[in-house]
């Protein structure tokens, strides 16, 4: 999944505030077995109608040499032809099929992707992302094949036997299912790395608890010069994220605007959704923010300030980084490689869940546009790159020896050419929970918190619901401006009087609609989960 692009949630509300977690690349090596559901609606355009013959009895006719072309969204590889050259070798041998690779530049793919689709060039495969790059919008044009059960089973058959149940149901769009989505999901969660040595240095223990982080806020602030606690900028979004939703380990599902008190069970009939500002929870993390910010933990400026927080970890600038739990590692390994005397240590104040979430597997796959004329070859080749090793190992790692070395157990350290196979964007359809290495260099307790987590997270029917905003736009958009007036000072601490404050936004959010906003959501969550049996 794409991390620092537009990230579209499939939150309630999102659409009003694109700020909400989502959560960054890797995760733990796990993955379901479950079988793919039957898919039984009648499919207007099934992919099934390629051009390539039949299948037999004896298995799909391959007889026809063929040329895939794959469109890929992200940065060509320097070496990216090599590790083309190397799975074409197999893929001819296995399939009588190679792949033509064409790319579309992150920075050029708001304006081409569509446009490409919408040319009728033919291409028989393509990434696409439900979060970020186009999958529902253009699956509702008609721009992808649909795909049936007799087309998985024929082409898809490794996907068929491994894939989780849940992954292709999540790829539905008006009931028909346009997407082979990963085998992959990320964690959403929060947590903090601080400064070991600096812990060490106040007589400070470990930080588990509220109390704990509090009282290594106060050293740090009382004892180093020029140093923040913690460089809280513009609106405190991750602090928001670590201390408020986290909290609600009951919450299957939140957001800014709505939360839904599923008790901690995924199955439950109906969500209840609830304000999240009239909250008893809210009020109580807006007196924290403010008690914070008067001791000085960040600046009372914080929301004039544009900096980003990881840098200011990661110079010495601030003695903390609140962030997901991938950023977390990143940062964490660097540190260790340019000041491994800092010690960083993680700080996770849920270690028995928390509000973690396992992401949607649509964050990245693969479509089959109806101007493919190799669909089903295409499909075959998708199945091997995912679901066997060899192949799985070149597109996700490259060549092993010169980009990535085995180090056995799972992990890999990078090879003498690493630099010029850089990997992750190119392979992000073809990510597979159960192949995935691990980077023996990662920072060790952050993949130990994220395998727990990923573990103890919750998986709802909620997720892949989406707010329709067209009835409610002129509500929704003076919402999100009346959010931006209070809410973010309020999150900072950056306010007088905290109660008061948050009267006054209730009371504003009511007189521009909030009431309206809210039965629309009701009303369209009832529908969904009535959709959905129910």
């Amino acid at each position: 999944m794409k991390k620092r692009m537009k990230q579209i949630t499939a939150l309630v509300l999102s659409t009003i505030m694109a700020s909400v977690m989502l959560a960054a690349c890797g995760a733990p090596q796990s993955g379901g077995t479950e079988p793919v559901p039957d898919v039984q609606e009648e499919q207007p355009q099934s992919a099934v109608s390629g051009t390539e013959p039949a299948a037999s009895e004896s298995g799909p006719d391959t007889s026809e040499a063929v040329e895939i072309k794959l469109v890929l969204v992200g940065e060509e590889p320097a070496d990216g032809d090599a590790v083309f050259e190397k799975i074409n070798e197999k893929l001819k041998e296995d399939i009588n099929a190679t792949l033509n690779v064409e790319y579309i530049s992150l920075s050029d793919y708001e304006q081409m992707y569509s446009l490409m689709l919408a040319s009728g060039e033919p291409i028989d495969a393509i990434y696409t992302s439900a979060s970020w790059c186009y999958y529902m919008e253009e699956a509702a044009k008609g721009a992808f094949k649909t795909i049936d059960e007799s087309f998985i089973e024929t082409y898809l058959p490794l996907h068929k036997e491994n894939m989780p149940a849940e992954a292709f149901e999540q790829a539905r769009v008006q009931n028909n299912i346009y997407m082979v989505p990963n085998n992959y999901c990320t964690i959403t969660g929060y947590a903090a790395l601080i400064r070991g040595d600096l812990r060490k240095k106040y007589n400070l223990d470990e930080v588990t608890t509220l109390e704990g982080l509090e009282a290594y806020y106060k050293a740090v602030v009382e004892n180093e010069p020029g140093m923040q606690a913690y460089a809280a900028a513009q609106n405190n979004d991750n602090m928001k994220l670590f201390l408020f939703n986290n909290r609600l380990r009951d919450i299957a599902k939140i957001d800014y605007f709505a939360l839904y008190d599923m008790n901690g069970d995924s199955s439950a009939d109906m969500p209840d959704i609830r304000w999240v500002y009239s909250t008893e929870e809210y009020k109580e993390f807006a007196l924290l923010m403010k008690k914070w910010c008067d001791m000085g933990f960040w600046s009372k400026n914080a929301i004039a300030n544009t900096s980003d927080p990881r840098d200011a970890f990661e110079n010495g600038s601030a003695a903390s980084l609140i962030w997901n739990i991938y950023t977390l590692g990143a940062s964490a390994q660097a540190i260790m490689t340019t000041h491994p005397e800092w010690e960083p240590e993680i700080v996770d104040l849920f270690p028995d869940g928390g509000s973690h979430k396992r992401g949607l597997y649509t964050g990245d796959g693969i479509a089959f546009p109806i101007s493919g004329e190799n669909t089903e070859r295409a499909a075959m080749a998708l199945d091997l790159l995912k679901f066997d090793r060899e192949y799985y190992d070149l597109i996700r790692y490259g060549i092993e020896g010169e980009h990535w070395i085995d180090e056995g157990d799972g992990k890999w350290s990078p090879g003498p050419k690493q630099a010029d196979y850089t990997y992750d964007q190119i392979s992000w359809a073809f990510k597979n929970n159960d192949y995935e290495r691990v980077n023996s260099s990662e920072f060790a307790p952050i993949v130990e918190t994220r395998n727990r987590w990923y573990e103890l997270a919750a998986e709802g029917d909620i997720l892949n619901f989406t707010l329709d905003e067209s009835d409610i736009a002129t509500e929704t958009a003076a919402l999100s401006n009346l959010f931006t007036k209070y809410v973010y000072l309020m999150d900072l601490g950056a306010v007088d009087d905290v109660e008061a404050t948050l009267e006054e936004f209730n009371q504003q959010a009511e007189a521009v609609g909030l009431g309206k906003i809210m039965e629309e959501l009701d009303r369209q969550v009832k529908e969904y989960y009535n959709s959905l049996g129910k």
